[in-house]
């Protein structure tokens, strides 16, 4: 599937390249997603799809699990509540679902990776499809893996201290020094947050360095850092309100799901794993559709960003000029009398 304009043609005003404030930036969102929604949806589909489907099928009864047993905490004296977790559809729920988090710790980053150039290629107006979005981000997949290796790592660093206060609680929880060490590390947690939100905005256009800037892993890392430098505020603020737009969405469309399911439930003649099954896939939907909206946002992002640093802007003008002019030339040559 193509986008909706031929790979020879300029879609006129898809987006201006210039520096972008935040209504620019929503209404680019907006007009972007508009112009080549199944494309983008149909490309995370292809490439994230299935696990994204065990991961919220097998999750609908592992979270329904652990709030029934919350639940028993509060209301039953002594550890009746872990009898929840000792049936055989909870372990086989708990397997599925941890194959679908391993397998979209891969995916994932891939598939974002894949949308990221078909939003590029929009913006930049040319034509593209699934199929060269894939061809784009295979030579690459090594690179983007790494990346995000890395980036988790960077994630279990910063958590470090969350880790060590619960083990060192956990270990010996009668033990008074134990407790002591425990709460000194809690008085972390702030200031853990506070770096991993720092570092989720310095880090947010390592997959763009990847696949538009051709970069290794540790390059990606370095310029996603120099994009952001002088700007990361602003960054921030527009990201945070993105996300919080995204999640309103999600948020309606969970409670419509919410709503279906329990109007399944009601129907004796609909099994429970039935039901299960359309939670699943219509989270999958939602999933589906949702995420390029950020994708597209972040991008728009990394191009301001980059429009306002290196006047990309002024470089893609002159460059179209000068395919303008070529075309010109050779046109005019096809028509000169030879001899």
């Amino acid at each position: 599937m193509t986008a909706g304009y031929d790979d020879t043609e300029t879609p006129p005003g898809i987006v201006d390249l210039r520096p972008m404030d935040v209504g620019d930036v929503l209404d680019n969102t907006i007009r972007i997603y508009r112009f080549v929604p199944f494309v983008l949806i149909l490309t995370y589909a292809v490439i994230a799809g299935i696990p994204l489907l065990l991961q919220h099928a097998a999750g609908q009864i592992v979270w329904t699990a652990i709030f029934e047993a919350l639940g028993m905490m509060v209301t039953t004296p002594g550890t009746e509540f872990l009898n929840v977790f000792q049936s055989a559809d909870f372990y086989a729920a708990a397997a599925i679902m941890g194959i679908g988090i391993f397998l979209m710790f891969f995916l994932g980053p891939l598939s974002q990776a894949a949308m990221v150039y078909i939003v590029s290629e929009t913006i930049l107006g040319r034509g593209t499809n699934i199929e060269d979005s894939i061809k784009t981000i295979l030579p690459k997949v090594g690179t983007i893996i790494l990346a995000y290796i890395m980036v988790g790592i960077i994630i279990l660093v910063t958590y470090a201290p969350i880790f060590i206060s619960m083990t060192i609680l956990f270990s010996d929880p009668g033990n008074e020094n134990a407790v002591f060490i425990a709460l000194f590390f809690i008085w972390l947690y702030p200031i853990s947050a506070l770096v991993l939100l720092w570092l989720t905005i310095k880090l947010l256009f390592i997959p763009h360095s990847v696949i538009l800037d051709n970069l290794g892993a540790v390059e990606a890392f370095k310029r996603s850092f120099r994009l952001v430098t002088g700007y990361w505020w602003r960054t921030f603020g527009i990201y945070i309100l993105i996300s919080f737009i995204v999640l309103f969405i999600v948020s309606m469309l969970q409670q419509l799901t919410g709503l279906i399911t329990l109007g399944l439930n009601q129907l004796p003649a609909i099994p429970p794993m039935v039901t299960v099954g359309v939670a699943g896939v219509l989270m999958t939907i939602i999933s589906l559709v949702i995420q390029p909206i950020g994708i597209i946002a972040t991008t728009l992002l990394y191009y301001d960003l980059r429009i306002r640093k290196e006047g990309f802007d002024l470089l893609h003008l002159a460059s179209a000029l000068a395919k303008e002019s070529e075309s010109d030339l050779m046109t005019a040559s096809e028509h000169e009398p030879f001899g």
